[in-house]
């Protein structure tokens, strides 16, 4: 089985949502309505564990970028198949224009040396997702691992172009990874948003409501989080700019700093089963 085979097997999607854009440039009435009538309208579909932090809707964004150090995912055993993870994790950015757009680190199997495909042994590996998955090949030079510290960047090079770019933060500085692909409608639609998305995707459920399951990822934790604009500004997805969607509810712990709120980040641990009160 290929990698690319096995990816778009072990999960349909994450976060996915209903997404409806509202007209920015004839905008009236109060204020208050007017500024809610920025962000896009979001109906979650169940399917995934997930907490998902999004930009208002417009035509300014040029992109978005986060600092994160990674997580440290567990499956539960109850949730293997004939040999095949039923639950996986992943954290990346994304957005929405034309179409749906997610690309980050999803917690792959690996292989060795030798090429031989590593079960036991995963990692966080770069993958995209624009209408159908792709994934950065299985090699040393594109695992990260829990506790690694990673640039994510998700910028619009050109008419309906994407670019997603990984860099190692830490002890392996020359450790990165770059793709370019298409993405319909950014830098040219006005609707437009972009996010933020840690979860745990369920094999089979997009649309469907989420399977009961142990499995738990622990230890996400963003240092930051900004959107990138036309003028070269960034603007931080902060409290009361940024919307959160959380699903489903009480599944998800946060935890943060003054100073990393006002960044846009925080720490993120998802689990199945209900988090603690």
């Amino acid at each position: 089985m290929s990698d690319q085979t096995e990816t778009s097997e072990r999960a349909n999607k994450s976060g996915n949502s209903t997404v409806e854009c509202l007209n920015l440039l004839s905008l009236s009435g109060e204020d208050k309505r007017a500024a809610l009538a920025k962000y896009p309208k979001m109906t979650a579909h169940s399917g995934s564990y997930y907490h998902k932090i999004y930009s208002p809707c417009g035509g300014n964004w040029t992109g978005i970028e986060g600092t994160v150090t990674l997580g440290q995912p567990h499956l539960d055993p109850k949730r293997i198949h004939r040999g095949v993870a039923q639950d996986s994790f992943s954290t990346y950015l994304g957005g929405h224009a034309k179409q749906e757009i997610d690309a980050g680190l999803r917690w792959e199997v690996t292989r060795d040396k030798h090429g031989k495909v590593d079960k036991e042994h995963k990692a966080w590996r770069p993958f995209w997702r624009n209408g159908s998955w792709h994934s950065a090949s299985a090699e040393q030079k594109f695992y990260w691992h829990p506790g690694d510290t990673v640039s994510m960047k998700l910028h619009v090079v050109s008419p309906s172009k994407l670019e997603l770019t990984i860099s190692d933060l830490g002890d392996h500085p020359k450790r990165s990874f770059s793709i370019t692909f298409s993405a319909k409608g950014f830098g040219v639609d006005e609707d437009t948003f972009f996010k933020r998305v840690d979860a745990i995707d369920q094999n089979g459920t997009e649309g469907k409501h989420v399977l009961k399951s142990g499995s738990h990822v622990d230890g996400t934790a963003w240092s930051e989080t900004v959107l990138t604009t036309k003028s070269g500004a960034n603007k931080p997805l902060a409290p009361g700019f940024k919307r959160v969607v959380d699903d489903p509810p009480d599944h998800v712990q946060i935890t943060s700093t003054h100073q990393q709120r006002l960044h846009g980040g925080e720490q993120v641990d998802i689990h199945a089963t209900k988090k603690k009160k």
